[in-house]
C-alpha cells in the first residue's frame, strides 16, 4: 500500500468520471503535478466497468453478453489513455501501479503449461495498457537459495526485493530505456527515466501557431467533416487524440491548402 508514502494526493476517486476530472486538472495544473500516479490500474479498470454498466443500463459488465461489455470497457479506458498522453505532452509523467496474477499459459501441440504473472486486468485491457506504457516492469521478492553441502538440501534464506525490466516467459516486462534485466526495487535503478524535460511551449499551442493562417476552429471542423467516428468532444486542440495531433503537424501544408480551397468554394 502507498498509504504511508508522504506525497501529494487526489481525494480517492469514486467514480470513473472523478478520476478522470483528476487527470484533466493534472494537464491543467502541470506546475503542481510533477508525477501522477494512478494507484492501481486493476482498480480503475472496475470504476471503468461501472461506468459502462450504468450508461448501458447493464448491472455487470458479463450482462452484455460473448465478452462485448469488456470491449467496451477497455474502448473506455482508452479515453483516459488519450488524457494521460496529454498529461506527459505537459511535462507529467504518469504511472500506473497494478496488482498482479498467475495465469497458465498453454503451449500449442501438447507440449504442455506453464503459469506466467500478468497484470491483474481483462484481457482486452492489459496487452493496451502494455503497449501504451514506455515502461513495465515487475516487480519481486528474490530469495537467496543456500544449499547443505552435507545433505544437499536447499533452503531459503533472506532475499531482497528486486525489479524486472525485460520480458520473460514467466512475467510481463518492457523498457525502452536500456535499463538492465534486472535492478534493486529502488528509485535510483529507474531515476534516470524521471529526468525533467523543460515544456516551453505546449503542443496545441504549437498547432495554433501553426495553423494561424486558417485558425483553430476550421481545422476542428476540418477533422471533423473528414473522420465521422472523431469523438464529439474533441473541440479545440487540447482535447484531440494523440494520434491526430502527429498527423496535424506532418500535414500542416496540405490541411491548411484544402481548408483554403474549402473557404473559396463556398464562397
Amino acid at each position: 500500500s502507498t498509504r504511508n508514502f508522504d506525497v501529494a494526493r487526489f481525494p480517492a476517486p469514486t467514480s470513473w468520471e472523478m478520476l478522470k476530472s483528476e487527470a484533466q486538472y493534472a494537464i491543467d495544473h502541470p506546475a503542481e503535478v510533477g508525477t501522477l500516479v494512478i494507484d492501481t490500474a486493476d482498480w480503475a479498470e472496475k470504476l471503468c466497468n461501472q461506468a459502462v454498466c450504468k450508461k448501458a443500463g447493464k448491472s455487470g459488465i458479463e450482462d452484455f453478453g460473448y465478452g462485448k461489455g469488456y470491449v467496451y470497457a477497455a474502448e473506455e479506458f482508452g479515453r483516459l489513455l488519450d488524457l494521460l498522453d496529454r498529461a506527459s505532452m505537459a511535462g507529467i509523467h504518469v504511472v500506473f501501479t497494478a496488482h498482479a496474477q498467475l495465469r497458465k499459459v498453454e503451449l500449442p501441440d501438447d507440449m504442455g503449461s506453464y503459469d506466467k504473472w500478468e497484470l491483474k486486468c481483462s484481457k482486452q485491457l492489459s496487452p493496451m495498457l502494455k503497449e501504451w506504457a514506455d515502461l513495465v516492469l515487475f516487480c519481486n521478492y528474490k530469495n537467496n537459495i543456500v544449499e547443505d553441502p552435507k545433505t544437499k538440501s536447499k533452503k531459503a534464506r533472506g532475499g531482497k526485493r528486486v525489479m524486472y525490466a525485460t520480458h520473460s516467459p514467466v512475467y510481463d516486462a518492457k523498457n525502452r530505456f536500456g535499463l538492465p534485466d534486472e535492478m534493486e526495487m529502488d528509485f535510483s535503478s529507474i531515476e534516470s527515466c524521471f529526468k525533467a524535460v523543460p515544456q516551453e511551449k505546449s503542443i496545441a499551442d504549437e498547432l495554433r501557431e501553426l495553423y494561424s493562417e486558417v485558425g483553430e476552429e476550421a481545422v476542428i471542423k476540418f477533422c471533423h467533416d473528414n473522420d465521422a467516428k472523431l469523438r464529439e468532444d474533441a473541440v479545440s486542440f487540447d482535447t484531440l487524440p494523440p494520434f491526430y495531433i502527429t498527423f496535424l503537424k506532418g500535414n500542416s501544408t496540405k490541411i491548411i491548402k484544402k481548408i483554403n480551397s474549402t473557404k473559396q468554394e463556398e464562397s
